[in-house]
């Protein structure tokens, strides 16, 4: 399958455009891709995920197409 994953914010990412169509493994959730591109547990947790323009958990199952968004979650005081 293939996915664009594209990143907003000042994000870790493991290349240096803001997007990228990347292959996956059917049945693939955003964790396992997460995990593939170097992401550790603690910063998945700091980071909103849609696919498609719609809020989704680490747990979600990828489709052939999807567009997986990565924004850094920002805090303040």
């Amino acid at each position: 399958m293939e996915i664009e994953v594209e990143f907003f914010g000042p994000i870790k990412r493991p290349w240096v455009e803001h997007r990228r169509k990347i292959q996956v493994e059917q049945g693939s959730t955003v964790a396992m891709v997460m995990a593939g591109l170097g992401y550790s547990s603690a910063q998945l947790r700091m980071v909103a995920l849609s696919i498609n323009g719609q809020r989704v958990g680490k747990n979600h199952e990828l489709t052939d197409k999807d567009e997986l968004t990565l924004v850094l979650l920002a805090g303040g005081g």
